[in-house]
């Protein structure tokens, strides 16, 4: 497989997360689809594409991170920010919600290994919040 596809891939939200942001009512125009490919999600980069009518219950949209990212600031005004621990060899993520009063701290955790550890972390916080958010 061409290497810059490889790459490309790392951009899009995993599978678990892509389903559970379509559970939330995520429907933005994205550049790929998950499918099953011998018993594995794989990410089909296919041009721009959104859920259509006749296969949206079989669909899954495969967002991009930064638009996943942004689909909770805009809709829930929760502000994910995943960033290097000053002057510490790790990553951590905090979660901000902005209201008519202004910014509320939300959540954080730290000392992750790598930048995309944490960013999956607090994405999945993310859709954990909203999700309690439905429930009650």
């Amino acid at each position: 497989m061409n290497k810059e596809i490889i790459m490309l891939r790392q951009e899009f939200v995993e599978y678990d997360e892509a389903l559970a942001l379509k559970e939330l009512g995520f429907d933005e125009p994205c550049f790929g689809l998950w499918n099953l490919n011998n018993g594995k999600y794989e990410v089909d980069i296919i041009g721009v594409c959104k859920y259509s009518k006749e296969f949206k219950y079989r669909e899954v949209l495969a967002p991009l991170k930064q638009q996943a990212f942004r689909w909770f600031r805009e809709k829930y005004n929760l502000e994910g920010i995943v960033k290097h621990a000053q002057d510490f060899a790790w990553y951590k993520w905090c979660i901000n919600q902005y209201n008519e009063n202004g910014k509320m701290y939300v959540a954080d955790w730290d000392e992750y290994k790598t930048y995309e550890e944490a960013e999956l972390e607090c994405l999945i916080k993310l859709i954990e919040i909203v999700k309690n958010d439905k429930t009650t």
